[in-house]
């Protein structure tokens, strides 16, 4: 009979809480819907402080990708091409201004890696938040945030660095393929088989990004080395991922919220989710 994927996690001992921290007696004996309770009305202040933080570092990225999203409608408009989403079907085709799209396209490929580098800044700060987090989800109310968040990033940042660098990795080509069939969709050579390839890059970036929160959780609450860390992410997801993609699919609304352009909203949403 087979294993379970279960019985092939690497044990793992919970991490020592730092000095002076006691998780309240009566945190133990709540159950998990009074406790999400608590943490939505009561304790959410920590939380939402820390992702600011962690959302200060997205900021040099947000008015990058602006700035290239500027370009592009510009570009769209002096086309006359109308589409909400900057893709539509049936195609579209502007073939006496082809050389013009071509060089635009080369333009926004090349500007991608700046935009992805700028990506990188945040990744170490993702310590702090779910260093933060995990004192908040074990009931100690009243941390000093900011100590405690840049406490988590001196003790954990080159491991989310690691695994953050790869995610930032795969969104790059992602966007350098969206950026492709922009193009395409423009000079009207897009077939078929670039949005089938649309598809399958949209449920990679879904499957890596719950398996990076998975790897994020785990390193400030499980004493393991950073390779079984990476192991038990692996697993779990595999185990759970009927209810892990989709939940990694309501973690991406941020994105969808910055896309609209609502600075306030930009700034309370994407802390609260991210």
């Amino acid at each position: 009979m087979a294993k379970k994927w279960y019985t092939y996690l690497t044990p793992a001992k919970s991490e020592k809480l730092p000095p002076n921290t006691v998780i309240p007696p009566e945190t133990l004996k709540k159950g998990r819907i009074r406790r999400l309770s608590d943490l939505i009305f009561i304790e959410f202040s920590s939380i939402f402080r820390s992702n600011l933080l962690v959302f200060a570092g997205f900021l040099p990225f947000i008015v990058f990708a602006f700035f290239l999203a500027g370009k592009a409608n510009a570009m769209q408009g002096s086309f006359s091409y109308v589409a909400n989403t900057g893709f539509q079907y049936p195609l579209i085709t502007v073939s006496d201004n082809v050389g013009k799209v071509i060089a635009f396209v080369a333009e926004l490929k090349s500007n991608l890696i700046y935009a992805a580098l700028l990506l990188l800044i945040p990744g170490p700060l993702f310590a702090g938040v779910f260093y933060t987090s995990r004192l908040t989800l074990w009931g100690h109310s009243g941390i000093k945030v900011f100590s405690v968040f840049f406490e988590g990033v001196k003790k954990h940042w080159w491991k989310y660095a690691v695994v953050y660098t790869v995610f930032c990795a795969l969104i790059y080509g992602a966007s350098y393929y969206v950026v492709s069939l922009f193009g395409a969709t423009l000079t009207g050579s897009a077939g078929a088989g670039y949005w089938v390839g649309l598809v399958a890059i949209v449920l990679v970036l879904l499957i890596a990004f719950a398996y990076m929160m998975n790897v994020f959780a785990m390193i400030p609450v499980y004493s393991l080395p950073f390779k079984d860390i990476l192991k038990n992410s692996g697993l779990l997801l595999v185990g759970l991922g009927l209810f892990q993609i989709p939940l990694a699919l309501l973690s991406s609304l941020p994105v969808l919220v910055i896309l609209s352009g609502s600075a306030s909203v930009i700034v309370i949403v994407f802390a609260a989710f991210e």
